[in-house]
Protein backbone atom coordinates (compact mmCIF):
# COMPACT_ATOMS: atom_id res chain seq x y z
CA UNK A 1 0.00 0.00 0.00
CA UNK A 2 1.34 3.38 -1.23
CA UNK A 3 1.57 6.49 1.79
CA UNK A 4 0.53 8.67 -0.64
CA UNK A 5 -2.74 9.28 -2.62
CA UNK A 6 -3.43 12.66 -4.26
CA UNK A 7 -6.04 12.02 -6.57
CA UNK A 8 -9.15 10.78 -4.66
CA UNK A 9 -12.87 11.28 -5.84
CA UNK A 10 -15.95 12.02 -3.51
CA UNK A 11 -19.62 12.48 -3.31
CA UNK A 12 -18.72 16.48 -4.58
CA UNK A 13 -18.42 15.04 -7.56
CA UNK A 14 -18.60 11.63 -9.08
CA UNK A 15 -16.80 9.46 -6.53
CA UNK A 16 -19.70 7.67 -3.98
CA UNK A 17 -17.11 8.26 -0.51
CA UNK A 18 -17.93 11.42 1.40
CA UNK A 19 -15.45 13.69 2.85
CA UNK A 20 -15.66 12.07 6.27
CA UNK A 21 -15.37 8.52 4.45
CA UNK A 22 -12.30 9.68 2.76
CA UNK A 23 -10.51 11.28 5.60
CA UNK A 24 -11.45 8.52 8.04
CA UNK A 25 -9.78 6.15 5.88
CA UNK A 26 -6.69 7.92 4.81
CA UNK A 27 -6.06 8.31 8.29
CA UNK A 28 -6.75 4.52 9.22
CA UNK A 29 -4.01 3.85 6.29
CA UNK A 30 -1.51 6.55 7.57
CA UNK A 31 -1.50 8.10 4.49
CA UNK A 32 1.41 10.49 4.42
CA UNK A 33 -0.16 13.39 1.90
CA UNK A 34 -3.61 12.75 0.04
CA UNK A 35 -5.95 15.10 -2.12
CA UNK A 36 -9.78 15.09 -2.64
CA UNK A 37 -9.74 15.82 -6.67
CA UNK A 38 -13.52 16.14 -7.68
CA UNK A 39 -14.20 17.35 -11.04
CA UNK A 40 -14.14 21.16 -11.16
CA UNK A 41 -15.40 21.81 -8.02
CA UNK A 42 -14.16 22.59 -4.25
CA UNK A 43 -17.01 22.15 -2.46
CA UNK A 44 -15.10 18.82 -0.57
CA UNK A 45 -13.21 21.34 1.08
CA UNK A 46 -15.83 23.99 2.09
CA UNK A 47 -16.95 22.37 4.99
CA UNK A 48 -14.29 21.31 6.92
CA UNK A 49 -14.42 22.14 10.53
CA UNK A 50 -10.58 21.47 11.07
CA UNK A 51 -8.07 20.78 8.40
CA UNK A 52 -6.52 17.17 8.59
CA UNK A 53 -2.78 16.44 8.81
CA UNK A 54 -1.52 15.38 5.03
CA UNK A 55 -4.23 16.64 3.35
CA UNK A 56 -3.51 18.94 0.29
CA UNK A 57 -6.56 21.16 -1.95
CA UNK A 58 -6.86 19.97 -5.18
CA UNK A 59 -9.00 19.46 -7.63
CA UNK A 60 -9.29 18.04 -11.46
CA UNK A 61 -10.26 20.64 -13.93
CA UNK A 62 -12.12 19.28 -17.45
CA UNK A 63 -9.97 20.74 -20.68
CA UNK A 64 -10.15 20.45 -24.15
CA UNK A 65 -6.73 20.56 -26.41
CA UNK A 66 -8.15 22.68 -29.44
CA UNK A 67 -4.78 21.98 -31.40
CA UNK A 68 -5.17 18.40 -30.95
CA UNK A 69 -8.74 17.60 -30.69
CA UNK A 70 -8.24 16.56 -27.85
CA UNK A 71 -10.47 16.39 -23.93
CA UNK A 72 -7.52 16.15 -20.90
CA UNK A 73 -7.80 16.84 -17.24
CA UNK A 74 -5.32 19.03 -15.62
CA UNK A 75 -4.88 17.86 -11.79
CA UNK A 76 -4.23 21.40 -9.48
CA UNK A 77 -2.95 21.31 -5.81
CA UNK A 78 -2.09 24.16 -3.28
CA UNK A 79 -3.85 26.69 -4.22
CA UNK A 80 -3.90 30.14 -2.50
CA UNK A 81 -6.63 32.08 -4.19
CA UNK A 82 -9.89 29.71 -5.89
CA UNK A 83 -11.58 32.57 -8.13
CA UNK A 84 -9.88 31.96 -11.80
CA UNK A 85 -10.17 28.28 -10.99
CA UNK A 86 -14.00 28.77 -10.36
CA UNK A 87 -14.72 31.38 -12.59
CA UNK A 88 -13.77 28.51 -15.22
CA UNK A 89 -15.11 26.03 -13.67
CA UNK A 90 -18.75 27.33 -12.93
CA UNK A 91 -19.30 27.17 -16.71
CA UNK A 92 -18.62 23.33 -17.01
CA UNK A 93 -20.53 22.27 -13.65
CA UNK A 94 -23.76 24.57 -15.58
CA UNK A 95 -22.99 22.82 -18.96
CA UNK A 96 -22.51 19.38 -17.02
CA UNK A 97 -25.77 20.31 -15.67
CA UNK A 98 -27.81 20.59 -18.87
CA UNK A 99 -26.29 17.81 -20.34
CA UNK A 100 -27.73 15.41 -17.61
CA UNK A 101 -31.04 16.82 -18.13
CA UNK A 102 -31.21 16.19 -21.99
CA UNK A 103 -29.83 13.06 -21.23
CA UNK A 104 -32.47 12.24 -18.38
CA UNK A 105 -34.94 13.24 -21.09
CA UNK A 106 -34.09 11.11 -23.91
CA UNK A 107 -34.30 8.22 -21.37
CA UNK A 108 -38.05 9.36 -20.59
CA UNK A 109 -39.19 9.76 -24.34
CA UNK A 110 -37.88 6.10 -24.22
CA UNK A 111 -39.62 4.63 -22.27
CA UNK A 112 -37.69 4.52 -19.00
CA UNK A 113 -39.77 5.29 -16.03
CA UNK A 114 -37.24 7.72 -14.14
CA UNK A 115 -37.70 11.73 -13.21
CA UNK A 116 -34.81 13.74 -13.44
CA UNK A 117 -35.91 14.98 -9.14
CA UNK A 118 -35.20 11.36 -8.72
CA UNK A 119 -31.90 11.79 -10.31
CA UNK A 120 -31.00 14.97 -8.63
CA UNK A 121 -31.62 12.98 -5.29
CA UNK A 122 -29.32 10.52 -6.38
CA UNK A 123 -26.53 13.13 -6.96
CA UNK A 124 -26.47 14.80 -3.67
CA UNK A 125 -24.52 16.85 -2.53
CA UNK A 126 -22.49 16.58 -5.83
CA UNK A 127 -21.89 20.17 -7.82
CA UNK A 128 -23.48 18.51 -10.95
CA UNK A 129 -25.29 15.35 -12.07
CA UNK A 130 -22.62 12.60 -13.47
CA UNK A 131 -23.94 9.32 -15.93
CA UNK A 132 -22.34 7.52 -13.03
CA UNK A 133 -25.80 8.72 -10.74
CA UNK A 134 -28.25 8.49 -13.69
CA UNK A 135 -26.96 4.68 -13.89
CA UNK A 136 -27.71 4.47 -10.13
CA UNK A 137 -31.41 5.52 -10.51
CA UNK A 138 -31.65 3.00 -13.28
CA UNK A 139 -30.34 -0.01 -11.26
CA UNK A 140 -32.58 1.46 -8.83
CA UNK A 141 -35.47 0.63 -11.18
CA UNK A 142 -34.20 -2.75 -11.99
CA UNK A 143 -32.93 -1.13 -15.69
CA UNK A 144 -29.19 -2.27 -15.06
CA UNK A 145 -27.37 -4.61 -12.74
CA UNK A 146 -24.33 -2.66 -12.95
CA UNK A 147 -22.86 1.21 -13.80
CA UNK A 148 -20.55 -0.27 -16.47
CA UNK A 149 -22.38 -2.64 -17.77
CA UNK A 150 -23.69 -3.70 -21.00
CA UNK A 151 -26.68 -0.78 -20.66
CA UNK A 152 -23.97 2.02 -20.44
CA UNK A 153 -22.13 1.11 -23.08
CA UNK A 154 -25.36 0.75 -25.41
CA UNK A 155 -27.01 4.30 -23.36
CA UNK A 156 -23.91 6.38 -23.41
CA UNK A 157 -21.39 4.99 -25.85
CA UNK A 158 -21.45 3.57 -29.16
CA UNK A 159 -23.91 6.34 -30.61
CA UNK A 160 -26.19 5.35 -28.05
CA UNK A 161 -29.86 7.58 -26.95
CA UNK A 162 -27.39 9.38 -24.16
CA UNK A 163 -24.47 10.20 -25.78
CA UNK A 164 -23.63 13.94 -26.08
CA UNK A 165 -20.53 15.86 -26.80
CA UNK A 166 -18.95 17.88 -23.71
CA UNK A 167 -17.61 21.73 -23.81
CA UNK A 168 -14.93 22.04 -21.70
CA UNK A 169 -12.42 25.37 -21.45
CA UNK A 170 -9.17 25.32 -23.30
CA UNK A 171 -6.05 23.76 -21.82
CA UNK A 172 -4.27 26.53 -21.93
CA UNK A 173 -7.02 29.09 -20.00
CA UNK A 174 -7.18 25.95 -17.06
CA UNK A 175 -3.33 26.19 -16.19
CA UNK A 176 -2.84 30.10 -16.95
CA UNK A 177 -5.79 30.22 -14.19
CA UNK A 178 -4.68 27.68 -11.86
CA UNK A 179 -1.06 29.94 -11.99
CA UNK A 180 -3.18 33.08 -11.40
CA UNK A 181 -4.39 31.65 -8.43
CA UNK A 182 -1.10 30.53 -7.08
CA UNK A 183 -1.35 26.69 -8.01
CA UNK A 184 0.48 24.02 -9.78
CA UNK A 185 -1.35 22.76 -12.92
CA UNK A 186 -0.32 18.94 -13.26
CA UNK A 187 -0.84 16.74 -16.40
CA UNK A 188 -3.18 14.18 -15.26
CA UNK A 189 -3.19 9.94 -16.61
CA UNK A 190 -1.23 10.70 -19.39
CA UNK A 191 -1.76 7.00 -21.07
CA UNK A 192 -5.50 6.57 -19.76
CA UNK A 193 -6.30 10.32 -21.92
CA UNK A 194 -4.26 9.12 -24.64
CA UNK A 195 -1.74 12.00 -24.85
CA UNK A 196 0.92 10.52 -23.97
CA UNK A 197 2.66 10.77 -27.21
CA UNK A 198 1.82 14.89 -26.60
CA UNK A 199 3.58 15.79 -22.59
CA UNK A 200 6.29 17.91 -24.64
CA UNK A 201 2.99 19.99 -26.28
CA UNK A 202 1.69 20.40 -22.75
CA UNK A 203 4.91 21.23 -21.13
CA UNK A 204 5.03 24.20 -23.97
CA UNK A 205 1.45 25.24 -22.58
CA UNK A 206 2.71 25.51 -18.89
CA UNK A 207 1.81 22.06 -16.53
CA UNK A 208 4.00 22.09 -13.95
CA UNK A 209 3.89 18.02 -13.61
CA UNK A 210 3.02 14.83 -14.41
CA UNK A 211 0.61 12.19 -12.64
CA UNK A 212 3.49 9.75 -13.17
CA UNK A 213 2.01 7.11 -10.81
CA UNK A 214 -1.44 7.07 -11.62
CA UNK A 215 -3.20 3.87 -10.84
CA UNK A 216 -3.21 3.08 -14.39
CA UNK A 217 -0.34 3.51 -15.26
CA UNK A 218 1.70 0.44 -16.26
CA UNK A 219 5.96 -0.04 -15.42
CA UNK A 220 6.91 1.20 -19.46
CA UNK A 221 4.16 4.05 -19.15
CA UNK A 222 5.51 5.26 -15.58
CA UNK A 223 8.85 5.09 -17.24
CA UNK A 224 8.54 6.90 -19.69
CA UNK A 225 6.49 9.75 -17.84
CA UNK A 226 8.97 9.62 -15.12
CA UNK A 227 11.87 10.39 -18.13
CA UNK A 228 9.81 13.68 -19.60
CA UNK A 229 9.73 14.64 -15.94
CA UNK A 230 13.32 14.56 -15.25
CA UNK A 231 14.30 16.02 -18.08
CA UNK A 232 12.16 18.75 -17.80
CA UNK A 233 12.24 19.44 -13.93
CA UNK A 234 8.35 19.05 -14.32
CA UNK A 235 6.98 18.12 -10.58
CA UNK A 236 5.20 14.24 -9.91
CA UNK A 237 2.56 12.89 -8.08
CA UNK A 238 0.55 9.50 -8.13
CA UNK A 239 -3.07 8.88 -6.75
CA UNK A 240 -5.75 5.80 -6.91
CA UNK A 241 -8.52 8.12 -9.10
CA UNK A 242 -10.55 6.53 -6.78
CA UNK A 243 -14.58 6.76 -7.14
CA UNK A 244 -15.69 3.96 -4.74
CA UNK A 245 -18.74 2.05 -5.88
CA UNK A 246 -18.76 5.08 -9.05
CA UNK A 247 -15.38 3.49 -10.73
CA UNK A 248 -13.12 0.70 -11.18
CA UNK A 249 -10.10 1.92 -10.00
CA UNK A 250 -8.43 1.04 -6.76
CA UNK A 251 -9.62 1.95 -3.04
CA UNK A 252 -8.07 4.94 -1.84
CA UNK A 253 -3.89 4.49 -0.82
CA UNK A 254 -3.70 1.99 -3.51
CA UNK A 255 -2.46 4.38 -5.95
CA UNK A 256 0.18 2.26 -7.52
CA UNK A 257 2.01 -0.96 -6.89
CA UNK A 258 4.80 0.45 -9.13
CA UNK A 259 5.06 3.46 -6.87
CA UNK A 260 8.95 4.32 -6.27
CA UNK A 261 8.27 5.75 -2.31
CA UNK A 262 11.12 7.75 -2.23
CA UNK A 263 10.94 9.39 -5.44
CA UNK A 264 7.44 10.01 -5.00
CA UNK A 265 8.45 11.62 -1.44
CA UNK A 266 11.19 13.52 -3.04
CA UNK A 267 8.60 14.93 -5.76
CA UNK A 268 6.00 16.04 -2.96
CA UNK A 269 8.61 17.96 -0.31
CA UNK A 270 9.44 19.86 -4.04
CA UNK A 271 6.17 20.52 -4.18
CA UNK A 272 6.16 21.92 -0.92
CA UNK A 273 8.90 23.78 -1.28
CA UNK A 274 7.54 25.44 -3.96
CA UNK A 275 4.29 26.30 -2.58
CA UNK A 276 6.40 27.73 0.51
CA UNK A 277 8.39 30.57 -2.30
CA UNK A 278 5.49 31.50 -4.43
Amino acid sequence: MNQIDLHIHSTYSDGSYTVEDIIKEAQRKQLTWYSICDHDTFAAYDNLSTWPKGLLMGIEISAHDNLHGKDVHILAYGMKERVHIEKLCGYTLKNMEKIAKWQVKQLIENGYDITWEEVKRKAEPSTSVYKQHIMQVLIDHGYATEIYGEEYHQLFKNKGICMHKKEYPKVEDVIEAIHQDQGVAILAHPRLSRVEALISHFIRLGVDGIETWHSSQSEDAIRYSHCFALANQLLEVGGSDCHGKYGKEPEIGNSNPLMWEGDVEACIMKFMNRQENL
